[in-house]
């Protein structure tokens, strides 16, 4: 009996996954490959307030941003890499609307590649509101936009089924 019962709770966590990794790849259907964020105000010494590096999609949607990523404090180490407090990172489709945002107290961002990472805790959510996911430890890779989510993981998927009624 305590086989089927890890069974059905394999199963189960392999479902949500699962739907988690379609839904971000609905999310993120049609995103290019790109470098990392041209665009980024980087202090070089001591702890500063306020930080936001922004990238751009590139031709023909050029003048629509792709990527923003804010801190309320930022501390600089070697390599290019910061400290940031109160990350707030949200990815936009080409059209402008916003594809999922992910929050964190804390995490390293190293510019020079692309990258967010932290041991801590973080949110993520879907743009519509359908999606949300909570965890501990996660990396996000700019080029290729991958979100990894490590620890304790937990999904919500909200009126995934529902069909919008025809007027």
């Amino acid at each position: 009996m305590r086989r089927e019962v890890m069974k059905k709770t394999n199963l189960k966590w392999t479902t949500v996954l699962t739907a988690t990794a379609v839904v971000l790849t609905l999310l993120w259907q049609g995103s290019e490959a790109f470098a990392p964020a041209a665009s980024a105000q980087v202090p070089q010494t001591g702890l500063v307030e306020g930080f936001e590096a922004t990238e751009y999609y590139p031709e023909p949607n050029h003048t629509n941003l792709m990527v923003r990523i804010k801190a309320e404090k930022v501390n600089p180490h070697a390599g290019g890499r910061l400290l940031l407090s109160t990350m707030h990172l949200q990815v936009f489709q080409t059209n402008g609307t916003p594809a999922f945002s992910v929050r964190a107290p804390e995490c390293v961002y190293d510019f020079t590649v692309g990258t967010a990472s932290s041991t801590g805790k973080l949110h993520m959510a879907s743009g519509d509101g359908r999606l949300s996911v909570e965890g501990e430890g996660f990396q996000w890779q700019q080029k290729g936009m991958t979100l990894n989510i490590s620890n304790r993981v937990h999904t919500v998927l909200r009126d995934v089924l529902a069909k919008k009624a025809k007027p």
